[in-house]
Order: structure tokens, then C-alpha cells, then sequence
């Protein structure tokens, strides 16, 4: 499988509770919106310089969120349940580390990228860690 084309699930914002409202993207696409300027990050980074909790946590809730999944279930009644995830035979994971500073993160992220199985390193929106997303493989092996 080509990972550029493989499906993962945007949700509109972490406020949204529907599966019905949710869009099945491809991951080149999904790299290309995080790359993408976006003022509501910006937003976000600025309160925290200012010490506005409040306003970084508004505009962090305003953010797609992405699911390393597609869903078969997006009826009007249908949730984001463990039930519904398509996984195929390659498939991806979040790993989301937190409070490295901006500094760290930026001395990190081109070393992580150089790792195999890594397809993506960014910066979280705080702009004080990464989130990397690697690539699975399935495993033939029972517990």
C-alpha cells in the first residue's frame, strides 16, 4: 500500500460527537493540511505566550482532529466506537509527546523523520511537542 494514499478519518473539531459528521481523507492530504498556515494555531500559541489559558484551550478545541482509521459507520446515529474502525493490513499509530519545548522539538523532529516506519513529525499545537505518526504493519502472531 502506498502510504500517501492510505485512509485516515477528519473530524471538523474535537466538539463533534457524530461519526456522521466526519470525512474519510487520504494521508498525503492530511499532511498537506498540517502544513498548511493555520491561523487558529497561531491563535492558540499566542495565548500561551500571553497566559491565556482560556483562549489557547477555545482555539485548540477548534482544530480538526484525525483518526489513523477510516470508519464503516457514519450514520446519523453512528459514534466513534471501536466497532466501526476499518483497519487494513498496514495501518497507522499517534504518538503524541508532550512538554519538550520548542527547542527540543525542533533539534527532534528531523532526526525522528530519518527513522524507519516514521511517516510524519509536527509540531502539536502548543508548539512544545510532537506528534509522530508511524506506520504498523500487521502481525501474524496470537496471545
Amino acid at each position: 500500500m502506498n502510504i500517501r494514499e492510505y485512509k485516515c478519518t477528519k473530524i471538523p473539531s474535537v466538539k463533534t460527537l457524530k461519526a456522521s459528521e466526519s470525512e474519510e481523507i487520504n494521508f498525503e492530504d492530511l499532511i498537506n493540511m498540517i502544513a498548511e498556515e493555520n491561523t487558529a494555531v497561531d491563535k492558540a500559541r499566542e495565548c500561551l505566550i500571553n497566559k491565556d489559558p482560556d483562549g489557547y484551550k477555545d482555539n485548540k478545541m477548534s482544530l480538526p482532529v484525525f483518526l489513523p482509521y477510516r470508519l464503516s459507520d457514519r450514520s446519523e446515529g453512528g459514534a466513534f466506537t471501536n466497532h466501526n474502525r476499518v483497519w487494513d493490513d498496514v495501518f497507522l499509530m499517534m504518538f503524541d509527546v508532550d512538554h519538550l519545548g520548542s527547542d527540543t522539538c525542533d533539534v527532534l523532529k528531523p532526526e525522528l523523520i530519518e527513522i524507519e516506519g516514521v511517516a510524519a513529525v509536527f509540531k502539536t499545537p502548543s508548539g512544545e511537542g510532537l506528534r509522530i505518526i508511524a506506520v504498523v504493519q500487521e502481525l501474524d502472531c496470537a496471545y
